[in-house]
């Protein structure tokens, strides 16, 4: 296949800055941003943005969000997508009415970028800020990402080969590791009261809103440092929640992930290459 690269913008339609990597698209022939979302497993698009494009919708057993609150469900019946021209089948992607900014900000749904192909190579460069698409090997890719990305360094991390999420494994300081979401689409890093036994909690405080617009809070650590693969890294606050969700104890968001380079795969055998500050 010939290789593949898009810009990413983390501002809005009108102009709000947001944590969130956004890519421009055309869904049913109308422009939208998408949010680049390694927490999806699918292509998810907004019930405004399917409606507006004519979609078929079929109704779909109701999801929860981040909150835990249930939300309603569509699967469209068939819908064309294109991103700089590339093709984005959306037949049978799921829809969900998006948090109440979507709308004004241009945003219709979040891009799963392991899954638009299923053998390539998919660079998620948050330092230079673009999205590429790449059929080359592995030891390619990151040769050529060391010698543009000269501050960064590669970690290899084997991923959770029954999800098709970006699930690895990581721990907070000397606490046992745990299964943890690189997730693109999350504000903040967080980990689970039980991935922290005895830990002691600081402030509670906002750490982003669900899908429904309701905010969430939080009690937060501060001066912890994340283990994963062979590296330490420094975190901000990390937020405490009540509990796993799914098993997945830990979410590591763009507060961490912005400004590095995620290399992954549609196949969850593959490993992910995370080139993190050296």
């Amino acid at each position: 296949m010939e290789p593949f690269s898009t810009a990413i913008t983390f501002a809005t339609a009108d102009g709000t800055e947001t944590h969130a990597p956004m890519v421009l698209a055309t869904v049913g022939g109308l422009e939208t941003r998408l949010i680049c979302d390694t927490g999806a497993s699918e292509h998810v698009l907004t019930t405004d943005l399917a409606r507006r494009a004519g979609a078929h919708l079929e109704p779909d057993e109701p999801g929860t969000d981040a909150a835990g609150y249930p939300v309603p469900s569509w699967r469209v019946d068939r819908l064309e997508g294109s991103l700089a021209g590339w093709s984005i089948p959306l037949d049978g992607a799921p829809v969900a009415d998006g948090p109440p900014p979507f709308a004004g900000w241009g945003i219709g749904g979040f891009l799963s970028p392991q899954a638009l192909h299923p053998s390539a190579w998919i660079v998620l460069d948050l330092a230079s800020k673009a999205l590429s698409v790449v059929d080359d090997p592995l030891e390619a890719v990151v040769a050529d990402l060391q010698r543009r990305h000269t501050a960064l360094r590669p970690v290899r991390l084997p991923r959770d080969p029954a999800d098709t999420t970006i699930l690895v494994h990581a721990a907070v300081d000397a606490y046992a590791d745990v299964l943890t979401l690189l997730d693109s689409g999350a504000r903040s890093t967080s980990f689970a009261a039980a991935a922290l036994p005895g830990v002691a909690l600081g402030a509670e405080a906002a750490r982003g809103r669900a899908v429904g617009g309701r905010e969430m809070r939080s009690p937060t650590v501060e001066g912890a440092r994340l283990r994963i693969g062979d590296a330490l890294l420094p975190m901000g606050p990390v937020f405490v929640t009540p509990e796993a969700h799914d098993a997945v104890a830990g979410v590591i968001g763009m507060d961490l992930l912005r400004g590095t380079v995620l290399v992954i795969a549609a196949d969850p055998e593959r490993p992910v290459i995370w080139f993190v500050p050296r």
